[in-house]
């Protein structure tokens, strides 16, 4: 079947490099900060930031095929062909391009997680492809109803705004409507919550299909679904996005879960540690842990029998602590003695004095951590505190004093942190 215009008048062909020219130029700015190395839920929901330029490309790509269908009007109402076949011929090629703009996009995030367990999540693609969808039919509208001068401009517009209101808007279940908020997903301990892909997918999927019932409602048409497609449409859009609304009411500011620790590979005893596949593929972090944890122990500190890798809370028999995928062993270092720390590391008990006195002993607390921890793995000067020290002589005269009464120090300061009945403990003597 012959196409209703030539290629050179599509609008996809001419808008697509400029959409790959900002992909390639934020790559190269924020870089660093889109690629994931080694985890692949967190590298295909990291591509979720280049919907910025795919759904750009979509979106003005189908003003310009709204714009189009607007002048061939009078045609399709004669010529007799379905109007879907006239939408797919008319929106299947920017539909395309903003895919393989997106497709790019995720590449780029993942390249450093090649070779990494897993692979990209099928349900987030999918949610790309229907996200991408829903611009190319916004766009489609803005091109069919508004005037020439206006229908790009406004399409490119509310496109990026879309995306970026609801990206920063406090409504948290709106925030899944766009899916950019995918993009806050995540570490290696945790998982992208699959209901905010299938959110998306739904929303996209089924708003997109509401927009073009709008955009193709025309009363001098004999099909009623036509003739009353303002109304269907607008009905539908609204019914899509009170469900999506109420599906997204139990998710927080970010998409994520804790991982299922069944995923996660626990060896040794004394400490047994449990790191997830993708934590020992690129290096050894479980040595650097267990040198730690020993050095810990062999200067009387009481540790849980099991290290594990972890967002949750600590308790008494396990310690959870960040580990990231290839991760320096001075990091290594920083992240356990963290963990040992309080979570809120000090309380505040209504008196400044008496918080940044808490504080401080947090401090030292913190650097007698790191400077045991590190023996025989890193220089200690390399490691960086959780808390900064004011005073480094409290440091210097509570290690003039025995083992044994630094641990009892070490330990009492540590539960004093955030007991505000507690009182100042002080430091040992020589």
């Amino acid at each position: 079947m012959r196409p209703l215009v030539p290629w050179r008048s599509r609008a996809a062909v001419w808008v697509t490099p400029p959409g790959l020219a900002g992909v390639v130029g934020y790559t190269a700015q924020f870089g660093s900060e889109t690629t994931v190395v080694g985890y692949w839920p967190a590298a295909t929901a990291a591509g979720a930031i280049y919907l910025i330029f795919s759904c750009a490309v979509a979106a003005v790509a189908g003003a310009w095929e709204g714009r189009r269908y607007r002048s061939l009007l009078s045609g399709v109402r004669t010529s007799g062909r379905p109007v879907s076949a006239v939408l797919v011929q008319l929106l299947w090629l920017p539909m395309a391009a903003g895919v393989l703009l997106q497709l790019f996009g995720v590449a780029i995030a993942s390249a450093h997680s090649r070779g990494s367990p897993g692979g990209p999540s099928p349900v987030v693609l999918l949610a790309y492809v229907g996200i991408v969808f829903f611009h190319t039919c916004l766009g489609f509208v803005c091109g069919r109803w508004l005037p020439p001068v206006a229908g790009l401009p406004v399409a490119l517009l509310v496109s990026y705004c879309w995306l970026g209101f609801t990206w920063a808007v406090d409504s948290f279940p709106l925030r899944y409507l766009a899916g950019l908020t995918m993009s806050d997903c995540c570490s290696v301990e945790t998982a992208l919550d699959v209901r905010a892909p299938a959110i998306a997918l739904f929303f996209s999927v089924v708003g997109g299909a509401a927009l073009l019932v709008v955009a193709v409602s025309d009363r001098a048409t004999g099909s009623v679904a036509r003739r009353d497609g303002l109304l269907i449409g607008s009905a539908l859009m609204v019914t899509t996005t009170v469900l999506s609304l109420l599906a997204g009411s139990g998710l927080g500011a970010s998409p994520i879960v804790e991982r299922p620790k069944s995923e996660a590979n626990c060896s040794g005893t004394r400490p047994t540690i449990c790191l997830f596949p993708e934590q020992v593929l690129r290096s050894d972090p479980e040595r650097v842990i267990r040198s730690a944890a020993r050095n810990l122990e062999a200067a009387g500190l009481s540790l849980p029998a099991t290290i594990r890798t972890s967002n949750e809370p600590s308790t008494s028999s396990t310690l959870n602590m960040v580990v990231q995928v290839h991760m320096s062993e001075a990091d290594l270092v920083h992240s356990i003695t963290t963990a040992l720390l309080p979570d809120t590391i000090a309380s505040y008990c209504g008196s400044e004095r008496d918080y940044d006195q808490r504080l401080e002993d947090a401090a030292v607390v913190d650097r007698w951590l790191i400077d045991v921890a590190s023996v025989g793995i890193v220089d200690p000067r390399d490691v960086e505190p959780a808390v900064e020290m004011q005073n480094p002589s409290t440091l210097a005269a509570l290690e003039r004093a025995p083992m044994e009464e630094q641990v009892r120090w070490i330990t009492q300061t540590s539960d004093r942190l955030t007991d505000c009945s507690a009182r100042s403990i002080p430091v040992p003597s020589a």
